[in-house]
């Protein structure tokens, strides 16, 4: 585990707003480009989604190796209901080019319903992400869409603790970068109703965390790699032209936090425990397509 106070940690907010720059604009020209290449087909390839979706979390924190930050609460397992929102444009024409971008989150509170030795946490999950890809034909014809895809991403995730009785509340703040990998497998049943299997592995790049008790210091996590993200979407489209759709989204999730090294933080050697956040949910969403 790494320190950085000072100038260091101004540098780092530098890089960071820099990055997210360079990001957006990258998520901008995605969307001109596939709006250009659109331009003059006879199908849609494009489409544009928003809905809402709602998901049980169970947060898993390990036992830390060595002595952890007070209030860290390092062996315990946590889990409540969340709720938030998502949105999703994909251009995806048959035998082109796919770009696709995702932005999420998911709020709510986790509580430990075992033992109750442990306080609530109030759970924030931000995340975005843009993909590359290639929208193959599938053995079936114009029936199947086989889809791989890699990308970039970023997440937020804020977990803040409630007060307790040995100590105030205390807010954990983890921000990574990763690269999704994956596919995506659609099949029309209909011309009014799709079915599909969607997976993604996702790597952590680079990923730090801050607590509210030590303001200009962050730390520098384990990168995990073993984090994936299955969904299965049911798609209803309606009207004369079939445009408008309804879908179902259906998902399983699992990403993780790496640890820290030991640090000495005054007379004190403390570390922070790798943890697990576990998702089984849903999502209802309002689309068209153009």
């Amino acid at each position: 585990m790494q320190n950085y106070h000072g100038p260091s940690y101004k540098c780092l907010k530098l890089v960071f707003r820099s990055t997210m720059k360079k990001f957006n604009l990258l998520i901008l020209s995605l969307i001109w480009t596939s709006l250009i290449y659109a331009d003059g087909q006879t199908c849609y390839p494009s489409n544009l989604s928003v809905g809402g979706q709602v998901s049980y979390m169970r947060l898993d924190l390990r036992e830390a190796n060595s002595p952890a930050i007070l209030g860290s609460d390092s062996g315990a397992h946590l889990g409540g209901t969340l709720g938030g929102a998502q949105a999703v444009f994909e251009y995806k024409d048959m035998g082109s080019l796919y770009t696709g971008i995702l932005a999420n989150f998911l709020t709510g509170c986790v509580s430990d319903r075992r033992s109750q030795n442990f306080p609530d946490r109030t759970i924030w999950d931000v995340e975005a992400e843009g993909r590359f890809g290639y929208n193959y034909q599938g053995l079936q014809g114009k029936k199947m869409e086989v889809t791989p895809f890699i990308g970039f991403g970023f997440t937020y995730f804020l977990s803040d603790r409630d007060s307790s009785l040995d100590i105030s509340s205390r807010a954990f703040d983890y921000y990574k970068f990763y690269l999704p990998v994956g596919f995506l497998l659609n099949y029309a049943f209909f011309d009014w109703f799709n079915m599909g299997f969607n997976f993604k592995w996702f790597p952590d790049i680079d990923s730090t965390m801050r607590i509210s008790l030590f303001k200009n210091a962050r730390w520098v996590l384990f990168k995990k790699n073993d984090q994936l993200h299955v969904e299965v979407p049911f798609v209803f489209r309606f009207g004369e032209d079939k445009l408008p759709f309804l879908s179902f989204v259906f998902f399983w999730k699992r990403k993780k936090d790496g640890g820290t090294k030991t640090n000495v933080l005054g007379d004190a050697v403390v570390g922070i425990p790798a943890q697990t956040h576990t998702y089984w949910g849903g999502s209802a969403n309002l689309g068209y397509r153009f």
